[in-house]
């Protein structure tokens, strides 16, 4: 039996994500341990599966949903379709573009 430890973002679709496959590494025999937020502490318990807390002091129980909040308050940025050309295409995190660094493209 080994022992998986699991580390993604806290948002939902990530953590039900890694969840289900913590759930079936479990069913499989293995220890799993998820690596997180509290906010996800619940979530992983619930299905068995062992929880380690991470950043606790910074991130207290319930600072999920204030961060998101936060988010949803924000204007979109635009993204430079125009300024793509044929050349291979360079990945641009959420900071580049919001940072205006557009010379990457």
């Amino acid at each position: 039996m080994a022992h998986f430890g699991i580390l993604s973002p806290a948002s939902t679709v990530h953590l039900k994500t890694m969840i289900r496959l913590g759930s079936e590494l479990l069913r499989r025999g293995h220890r799993v341990t998820v690596f997180n937020l509290l906010d996800a502490k619940t979530t992983t318990l619930a299905r068995g599966l062992e929880f380690q807390p991470l950043a606790e002091d910074e991130f207290l129980a319930g600072s999920m949903a204030e961060g998101f909040a936060q988010l949803g308050k924000l204007s979109p940025v635009p993204f430079p379709f125009a300024q793509l050309t044929g050349k291979p295409l360079i990945y641009a995190s959420m900071g580049t573009v919001q940072n205006r660094l557009l010379d990457v493209f």
